[in-house]
């Protein structure tokens, strides 16, 4: 699980100024598989949060589409980096049976006093996600959003997904 800011160029729906990244940006969260296919997608939210606000609403959202499509989230692990170490996502990961894998952040005190599970190991094939919004950013309408419709963006983003999922099956 990741999230991701693009920048806007025209204006429109969801969008506010994001200083880190000095523009204009959307957020979204995402969910992908061990080989990088991309399942499942937040609704988009303004740039100006970071990737835990709102979690509850959009980490539902997207388990209610994984279970809809009949993906099981029951004991699956989830990697995520440490932007979502907080005790309110672990313990909603564990509401539905996931174990959550999270980078333990550094600004939540000594690293050694804490007892949350994390494997190194298993966070190293985190990767897949950063990969998957990697070959996303190759479609030029979704690296920077021009889409003044929030809907519309989300939707060339889903497309995205597909073909991507598309090029899994089908790799020629």
């Amino acid at each position: 699980m990741d999230g991701t800011h693009t920048p806007s160029k025209q204006g429109g729906e969801a969008i506010a100024y994001q200083r880190r990244k000095s523009a204009k940006t959307t957020n979204s969260l995402s969910i992908c598989d061990a080989k990088g296919v991309l399942l499942a997608a937040s609704q988009p939210e303004k740039g100006n949060h970071n990737d835990l606000y709102e979690i509850e609403k959009h980490f539902k959202e997207m388990i209610e589409t994984l279970e809809n499509v009949g993906i099981c989230t029951d004991g699956l692990f989830m990697n995520a980096d440490a932007g979502f170490d907080c005790n309110a996502f672990r313990t909603l990961c564990f509401e539905y049976g996931i174990t959550p894998n999270i980078c333990l952040n550094k600004r939540k005190g000594n690293l050694t006093d804490r007892d949350e599970y994390f494997d190194p190991l298993l966070y190293k094939q985190r990767t897949v996600i950063a990969h998957a919004f990697a070959w996303l950013d190759a479609y030029k309408a979704l690296l920077i959003r021009y889409e003044k419709k929030v809907k519309n963006w989300f939707n060339l983003n889903l497309l995205g997904f597909f073909v991507g999922f598309s090029k899994k099956i089908y790799p020629n």
